[in-house]
């Protein structure tokens, strides 16, 4: 949960770039980026032993029936990281692209809305819904 945390707390700081809030410092983006990188992939699909899902936890028994999935968007969540860490300074605006076209030449904008995409993904198809 704590890392968790760490990684909504990093999607909340460059989210705020992103939408205007605070002003654009691709330094920020590059550490905010790596940090959710290395949270990501391997690190993240370890914080989820067969059957982890008493409380606190707030996955659900589909990340077990359907690992694979939950692995590669958890690699996905990684990779998607990286390169924004790597493209930060790319040039700013969205082009309305998302996925893996061109993922070194997207702008800073389009690579964060492939990870909060691949966020949205994993929240949707394997974790508790709130009430």
């Amino acid at each position: 949960m704590d890392q968790m945390g760490m990684i909504a707390k990093s999607m909340k700081t460059i989210g705020g770039m992103m939408k205007g809030k605070t002003e654009y410092d691709a330094a920020i983006v590059r550490q905010e980026a790596a940090m959710i990188a290395r949270y990501g992939g391997e690190t993240l699909t370890n914080l989820f032993p067969k059957g982890s899902t008493d409380h606190p936890s707030e996955a659900t028994a589909a990340i077990w029936t359907d690992w694979e999935r939950f692995e590669a968007i958890a690699m996905d969540l990684s990779r998607y990281a990286t390169v924004l860490s790597d493209g930060a300074d790319n040039e700013r605006g969205s082009a309305g692209g998302s996925g893996d076209a061109n993922l070194a030449t997207m702008s800073p904008d389009d690579l964060f809305k492939n990870i909060g995409g691949t966020c949205s993904s994993c929240h949707q198809d394997f974790r508790q819904k709130k009430e």
